[in-house]
């Protein structure tokens, strides 16, 4: 599993500086995932070429954002999730969203989604 995360760092370029909000919520919740694993907070910090100290506050963001059911987070990591869990990857209808989409924040959800490759 760590060499997935691996090889998943290394294809996104999660270890490279980037403020990106789509990147910043990918690389907390392989944070976190690395440290449900049993790794340390230094080793995590090594694979991302970062400071222990930033893990660490990835790791408190990414609850906090789990916590307050952030759909961004939700929507940035779903690829990342499924991989992970051997899963088949969810896809949803544009057509249907779009229609239903009544706010700007529902289609920057739509957005956030087409991003990512989750429509069919």
């Amino acid at each position: 599993m760590v060499d997935l995360i691996k090889k998943i760092i290394q294809k996104d370029g999660l270890d490279k500086k980037c403020r990106k909000i789509t990147t910043v919520n990918k690389r907390m919740y392989l944070f976190n995932e690395l440290r449900n694993r049993g790794l340390t907070f230094y080793q995590i910090a090594e694979m991302f070429k970062m400071n222990h100290s930033t893990i660490i506050h990835g790791i408190k963001r990414y609850n906090q954002f789990t916590a307050a059911l952030d759909v961004s987070l939700k929507l940035d990591t779903e690829v990342y999730r499924q991989l992970l869990e051997n899963a088949p990857q969810q896809k949803y209808s544009l057509e249907k969203d779009i229609l239903e989409a009544e706010t700007l924040q529902e289609l920057k959800t739509i957005k956030r989604k087409l991003y990512n490759n989750l429509y069919e």
